[in-house]
């Protein structure tokens, strides 16, 4: 995760760039990930990025 902390992209992007790894690594049927961003000037933004189809 530290190898995401200083690129120079936008939020969604490294999220969804994260999500990209993971589903690389575990092959899943279905993942959501939550990424909670708090930068500087008390910005906060979280972005939901999912894979597959979750089933109930």
């Amino acid at each position: 995760m530290w190898s995401f902390r200083d690129q120079g992209a936008f939020h969604e992007a490294v999220t969804n760039q994260i999500l990209d790894d993971l589903v690389a690594a575990c092959s899943p049927k279905y993942m959501k990930i939550s990424a909670d961003f708090n930068v500087r000037g008390g910005i906060y933004t979280i972005v939901i990025a999912e894979h597959g189809k979750r089933q109930d």
